[in-house]
């Protein structure tokens, strides 16, 4: 804000001194004896001459100071139009700052998220394996059983299959005993 200042103070300095430059020009050719030649010789023409130029130094003096009024008011227009785009840059940039670190948190956040699902993918994958493991065990556990049980089967099966012929040769064997003892008692 200082430099703009200073240029339009820079600004205003070297057209004051165009102004007062013209001024003094105007001056010199007033007061000028080689002017009041040109006008005339007579005492009349110069009074009217002088006339002329406090006139002349009047409108002169009224459009510096319009001249100096309309800078002032620019000067003071300006000044309020770069503090209000200023402070309309100020709250931008605020803005943007805050913008700024919300996306930095929410960059970090899903960062954290990231890692997160990195893991959870990581451990699903491996709870998939493992499950996988543990249900080709649980099918081969299960082919055993059925195995088992239908091996178990036949051994009841067969172990009814003995026990009946256990018990056919125990009859049979009764029957011999008694046979033995019935030819025993006859001899």
């Amino acid at each position: 804000m200082n430099v703009i200042k200073k240029f339009l103070l820079k600004r205003k300095l070297k057209k004051l001194e165009q102004t007062e430059r013209a001024l003094d020009k105007v001056r010199e050719k007033a007061f000028d004896t080689k002017y009041r030649k040109e006008i005339g010789g007579s005492q009349n023409q110069i009074q009217v001459g002088r006339f002329i130029t406090k006139d002349a130094n009047i409108t002169l003096l009224f459009f510096v100071l319009l001249v100096l009024g309309i800078f002032l008011g620019g000067t003071i227009f300006y000044q309020y139009l770069f503090t209000d785009i200023n402070s309309r840059y100020n709250t931008k940039l605020a803005e943007l700052n805050n913008i700024t670190q919300e996306l930095e948190s929410k960059k970090s956040e899903l960062g954290q998220t990231t890692q997160a699902l990195v893991i959870k993918n990581k451990r699903e994958e491996d709870l998939s394996q493992q499950y996988e493991l543990i249900k080709s065990d649980k099918d081969s556990l299960e082919k055993q059983k059925t195995k088992l049980e239908s091996d178990i089967s036949t051994l009841n099966r067969e172990v009814e299959l003995r026990n009946q012929e256990i018990a056919r040769l125990k009859v049979k064997i009764d029957q011999l005993e008694e046979e033995i003892d019935d030819l025993k008692e006859q001899q």
